[in-house]
């Protein structure tokens, strides 16, 4: 019944962001990473790879070609990624991104936080 829950509130997250659609299975919020794929149409290839905090190096983000990737030291929590034109959507949250050569800003208005990434090489 969790389980049931907790995808009913991910998809009224999602609808009110308005992605709904990119999303081909439900999101396992107990099983590590989330099992489903995200459609190509919401993915951007130049956000592949992984970027580096450059406050802390060691604080990452990775983001696969399949729309799945990893945060944090050691990449430690697991999510979902796929984008709306300038939107990066990780599960749920919101960021407005931009990428210049091998930096990637993310800003996220609600949270009023912004930070910067550089392509790890």
């Amino acid at each position: 019944m969790k389980k049931i829950c907790l995808v009913m509130i991910a998809l009224l997250l999602f609808t009110s962001c308005g992605v709904v659609g990119m999303f081909t299975d439900t999101m396992d919020m107990f099983s590590g990473p989330i099992a489903g794929e995200v459609e190509s149409d919401y993915l951007d290839d130049n956000l592949v790879g992984t970027w580096e905090w450059d406050s802390m190096r060691s604080w990452q983000y990775t983001f696969n070609a399949d729309g799945t990737g990893s945060r944090g030291v050691g990449t430690a929590q697991h999510f979902y990624w796929a984008v709306d034109g300038n939107m990066l959507h990780i599960n749920g949250e919101r960021w407005v991104y931009t990428i210049t050569g091998d930096s990637l800003n993310l800003n996220n208005i609600s949270m009023g936080v912004a930070y910067n990434y550089n392509r790890a090489g």
